[in-house]
């Protein structure tokens, strides 16, 4: 009987939460790479939580046309657990697809682009919100990095090194 107790409780995922400024620095660090883990994984929760028949995967690859529809569900969660901050999802998607756009300006203004980094931070706030305040998970706020991202931010900082000696080294 005991037994049967035990398999018949509902066991919560565990749902690991970032913090914002780990995020910005992690989005920093890698050159705005960060936000697309970021994207995958907002998918696989409202696939997970929905039972959304959709492939995150597919969903990130081509996020151009899902990323507004993303912070679209993210602020519509947020709502539900009436989260007492707002964001436009067409202003902070428009805002991305500008700053991505200044990409292409020559050096070093091609660094403006990271900019766009910080549009994210209002919907990952917001799903952090919704997460935290569902009570369908066990949620623990992450200490320290973990393997992959340390990876990410060694690599990362490789990169910054290169660019900004290339600043400075340029030919006259």
């Amino acid at each position: 009987m005991e037994d049967q107790l035990d398999t018949n409780q509902e066991v919560l995922e565990k749902k690991g939460i970032l913090s914002t400024s780990k995020f910005l620095f992690l989005s920093i660090i890698t050159f705005g790479l960060y936000p697309i883990w970021w994207i995958y994984k907002s998918w696989c929760t409202f696939r997970d939580r929905e039972d959304f028949k959709i492939n995150p995967a597919l969903r990130t690859i081509f996020s151009i046309f899902y990323l507004y529809g993303l912070f679209v569900r993210i602020r519509r969660l947020a709502n539900k657990y009436v989260y007492d901050k707002t964001f436009s999802p067409i202003l902070l998607f428009g805002m991305i697809i500008i700053l991505e756009g200044l990409s292409y300006l020559p050096s070093p203004f091609f660094l403006i682009s990271l900019l766009s980094i910080f549009c994210f931070t209002p919907p990952f706030e917001a799903l952090n919100y919704s997460i935290i305040s569902c009570q369908d998970y066990e949620v623990v706020e992450q200490q320290g990095y973990t393997t992959e991202q340390v990876i990410a931010i060694v690599l990362g900082s490789i990169l910054w090194f290169l660019i900004i000696t290339g600043l400075f080294l340029v030919e006259g």
